[in-house]
């Protein structure tokens, strides 16, 4: 189950997965990660800046992958392969006043926030609570947890990205 509990005061969107591990071994297991929107003209750009010091081109030199100068093989690079290979994508994109977004990881696994670093919640600071209680107590213990009372808060992922991209561009 994945929950959006807020903005950081990073200006990030954090969210945890919850789930209940069956198979092989019985456990209960939390993630947590923050993401960020973006566009192709920034991702583009953050690429160009990638690739502008030529330690990509000298390693494909020396693996004997081009022979081609570093700003043929840039070039290259950037049509074929294309800025989204540079960037850590969700598979998330929303649309808003005519652009496009893309939301790209900025942190996952054991990252797990405090209320005090959040900007805007999206689930009441009880339910921000009790997902850092389980958290701290129950992560990874090999017992199976009640999570009834979380699985019944119904969010709506495309509203809560759009809701995102307005609080993150305030």
């Amino acid at each position: 189950m994945r929950l959006y509990l807020g903005i950081t005061k990073e200006n990030e969107l954090y969210y945890v997965e919850i789930k209940n591990v069956t198979e092989n071994q019985r456990y209960f297991a939390i993630t947590g990660s923050t993401i960020s929107p973006t566009t192709e003209e920034e991702e583009t750009s953050n690429m160009k800046d990638m690739l502008s010091d030529g330690d990509f081109w000298r390693q494909a030199v020396e693996t004997g992958q081009t022979k081609s100068s570093m700003k043929k093989w840039n070039e290259q690079f950037i049509i074929f392969d294309g800025w989204s290979s540079f960037s850590d994508l969700t598979g998330n994109k929303t649309e808003k006043d005519g652009e496009t977004y893309y939301w790209k990881y900025l942190s996952g696994g054991q990252h797990q926030e405090k209320i005090g670093n959040m900007a805007h919640l999206f689930v009441s600071k009880e339910i921000f609570s009790k997902i850092n209680n389980l958290w701290n107590e129950k992560h990874l213990k090999q017992e199976v947890q009640d999570l009834s009372s979380l699985e019944i808060i119904r969010q709506k992922e495309d509203q809560i990205l759009i809701q995102s991209l307005d609080l993150i561009n305030q």
